[in-house]
């Protein structure tokens, strides 16, 4: 990570806790030496959505529960499925180059997978 001084002031609750998950992932991969990308980003993707905060983070509607959309390659967004399931919809196969279970915060949650309307088979890794 590069070494660079970040000015909080006039950053908003929702970017600070952002941050904070960005930062909360880095640590994670930093002690436990994961070299897997995806899986990093995952747990600050489910860390945003747990706290609804995030570019990416879409309130529910009448069409789906709450839901982030992910910066991962293949990967549409990312949903909760009851309370211990991370529901993964996928546009493409390297979309599920993921782990099956991920610990978050203390908890592990099996990730789940389902195909988006727009999946194209096409292998892309």
């Amino acid at each position: 990570m590069e070494n660079t001084n970040i000015d909080i002031n006039g950053m908003s609750v929702n970017e600070m806790t952002a941050l904070r998950n960005k930062l909360d992932a880095a640590i994670i991969a930093e002690k436990t030496k994961r070299t897997e990308v995806n899986a990093d980003l995952l747990r600050e993707e489910i860390m945003n959505l747990i706290d609804g905060v995030g570019s990416g983070y879409t309130e529910g509607d009448y069409y789906a529960p709450d839901r982030y959309y992910s910066g991962i390659k293949g990967v549409k967004n990312i949903r909760f499925y009851g309370s211990d399931t991370i529901l993964v919809k996928i546009i493409s196969p390297v979309g599920e180059l993921l782990p099956k279970a991920i610990e978050v915060r203390d908890k592990t949650y099996v990730v789940t997978f389902v195909e988006s309307d727009k999946y194209s088979s096409t292998v892309d890794y």
